[in-house]
Order: structure tokens, then C-alpha cells, then sequence
């Protein structure tokens, strides 16, 4: 395939997959979204990223209409971005009612897509610092008459750093359109894998941060089933006991899940972590065969069902401990009050 069809065949990915990065780097005109999708590299690579983003699914279509739509309005679109001394904050906005209305759909998007993890990027080069780091990410939306204001800081300075260049990567989307997303293209087609210097790792599949949750028992996002559908988890519960008007009774009871759950959580972390220790010495060593991977790959999948099990069973035995008014207070409490968050109390 020629370069130019291979450069051609990344924008359209881009265009619905970069729908994320809104989230960051606040609702641009292309919003995050365009802003330059996500995967790392060009041609083979890129489509990768593209497909584990979903592109044939309904929530992808829908956002790749929007993101068309914010392109194709870029030059109605009015961008300021303030630097604060940690983060940024922008306004974004569009005197063109519909234009507005898809800044607007397409930034609440994007906070669902962050909100569950779900990373995509194409040609930006500070969405994965952003997303590996999105629990010292602070964020605050406020939807105007004509479209929004962002603000986003963190205590990180890396990440400081990382949101304001993110912000920078926005507005030349906002203000060049897709000649701006030509030479984000263009300059991923030259750029390294996002793995280099990950072969420095002690267990290649794992950073140093996956290892520390791993062995701290930490959720490590593995209870989002359960804590997206208004089931609690005790570590938020007791964070907040006293905004929920926790009983003493409550309070020990939502501790004794807590220390059992942590407990299990990590001894299972610190055989998960010997076991891709191991996987990673069969393969370094070049001793590793179909019938060791197979039986490798067994043990860590039977442990990382192990894990995420214990998690969601926590949320389920903290649910039964609160009323549906505490889990009602819980979900707004933890931001979850918007669409999606379906369902009731359940014993």
C-alpha cells in the first residue's frame, strides 16, 4: 500500500478514536477526540490500535461523527488555553448552536471514555502519560450557553507538563482542522514504538506501578463493573464514612471487608507477579514452548480471575452493608450521577 493511502487510512482512524483525548485536553474544537487519535506509528500498527478502539461498534461510529463534525466546524470554533502554575484551563466554544451541541456531546463522551479507561490515540504523544496517570488527574466540566470550560491539574509535575503540551497539540487541531491532523500523521510515521525503553523492565508486561497495586492489593480499575453500576467499594466507603453518616456498626463492618478483600488481593497480587516473572524468564531465556506457555498462561489467567473476583465480591458485600440512601449519596459523591449508572439497591 502507498504511504499516502496508508497516511489516508490513519486520519480516518483518528478521526474516530481520538475521541479521547477531549477528556484531557479539554473539549476542543476537535475536541480531544480528533485531536489526534491514538494509536503510536503508522499503517499496520495505527489500524491495530484503531480496531482495540473499537471502530466497528456503535459508541466508535458516533463519536467519529462528531469528531467529522468538529473538523469540518474548526474555523467557527473560538479556543483559549490558560496554563495554570498546575495544569490548564480552557474555554472552548462556538456562536453556532449545532457546533456547540457537538462540543458538548463530544466532551461527554470522552468523560465516559476516560472515566472507564478506555484509552485511544493515535498521533499524540502525551495521551499515554495522561491516561497512566489519570488517578493524579483532577478535572472539573463546566457546560456554557456556547460550549465549555475545562480545567484540569494535578500535584505531578510530569503530568503538568503533559496536560499543557496536550493543550497545545488541541489548539492547532482547533485552529488548522485536518491540516493539523496531516502533520500529526506525519510525524507519528517516523516516530519509536511505544514500547521503547520498556525493555528495561524487570517483568516486560508489568511497570513498576502494575507490580506496587499488584502487591499492595490495590483495585487497579478491576471493579469497575460493580463500582460503575452503583455497587460501592469499601475503600471509597470508608474515605467517605462521614460525608454517608456511616453507623459504628457500618464502619466496622465496611473495615472487615476492606482488610479481607486487601488481604486476598494481595496475596493473589504477589503470585500474579511471580508468575509473569516467570513467563518473562521463559521467554528471555529463549526456553519457552507452546506446552510452558500454555501452562504459563493458565495459571496467570485462573490468577487474574482470582483477583478480579475477590474485588467485585467486596463491592457486593459493601452494598449489603449500606442503605439505598448511602449508595445513592455514594454515587454523586464519587461523580457518577450522569447517565449510565442504572439500577438500585440490591440484598
Amino acid at each position: 500500500m502507498k504511504r499516502s493511502s496508508k497516511l489516508a487510512i490513519a486520519i480516518a482512524a483518528a478521526l474516530g478514536i481520538g475521541a479521547t483525548v477531549a477528556v484531557f485536553a479539554q473539549p476542543v474544537g476537535m475536541g480531544g477526540g480528533m485531536r489526534h487519535g491514538m494509536m503510536h506509528g503508522m499503517g499496520p500498527a495505527m489500524m491495530r490500535g484503531a480496531m482495540a478502539g473499537g471502530m466497528h461498534d456503535d459508541a466508535f461510529r458516533a463519536d467519529m461523527g462528531l469528531v467529522h463534525e468538529m473538523l469540518d466546524s474548526h474555523e467557527r470554533i473560538a479556543r483559549k488555553v490558560s496554563n495554570l502554575p498546575n495544569g490548564i484551563r480552557t474555554v472552548t466554544e462556538a456562536d453556532d448552536p449545532q457546533v456547540a451541541a457537538t462540543l458538548k456531546a463530544h466532551v461527554a463522551s470522552m468523560a465516559k471514555r476516560l472515566e472507564e479507561g478506555r484509552e485511544f490515540n493515535l498521533f499524540s504523544p502525551t495521551i499515554p502519560i495522561l491516561f497512566e496517570n489519570r488517578d493524579k488527574i483532577r478535572t472539573a466540566i463546566e457546560y456554557t450557553a456556547k460550549g465549555v470550560v475545562f480545567t484540569q491539574t494535578s500535584g505531578d509535575a510530569k503530568v503538568v507538563a503533559a496536560l499543557q503540551e496536550h493543550a497545545v497539540e488541541v489548539s492547532e487541531l482547533a485552529r488548522d482542522g485536518m491540516a493539523a491532523m496531516m502533520r500529526a500523521a506525519q510525524a507519528a510515521a517516523s516516530a519509536p514504538s511505544p514500547y521503547a525503553g520498556e525493555q528495561q523492565r524487570g517483568i516486560k508486561a508489568l511497570s513498576a506501578k502494575d507490580v506496587q497495586d499488584l502487591l499492595a492489593g490495590r483495585g487497579m480499575g478491576l471493579a469497575k463493573s460493580a463500582e460503575l453500576n452503583r455497587y460501592p467499594g469499601p475503600a471509597h466507603v470508608l474515605e467517605l464514612s462521614d460525608k454517608l453518616g456511616l453507623s459504628a456498626q457500618q464502619k466496622a463492618s465496611t473495615k472487615s471487608v476492606f482488610d479481607a478483600m486487601e488481604a486476598r488481593a494481595r496475596a493473589l497480587g504477589k503470585s500474579l507477579v511471580e508468575r509473569e516473572a516467570e513467563l518473562d524468564r521463559l521467554f528471555a531465556s529463549r526456553e519457552v514452548s507452546r506446552t510452558t506457555l500454555e501452562s504459563s498462561l493458565a495459571e496467570i489467567s485462573k490468577l487474574q480471575g482470582e483477583l478480579r473476583r475477590v474485588h467485585l465480591e467486596a463491592h457486593l458485600a459493601q452494598t449489603d452493608i449500606l442503605t439505598a440512601a448511602q449508595v445513592a449519596s455514594y454515587v454523586e459523591l464519587r461523580g457518577y450521577g450522569g447517565a449510565g449508572h442504572s439500577g438500585g439497591h440490591r440484598h
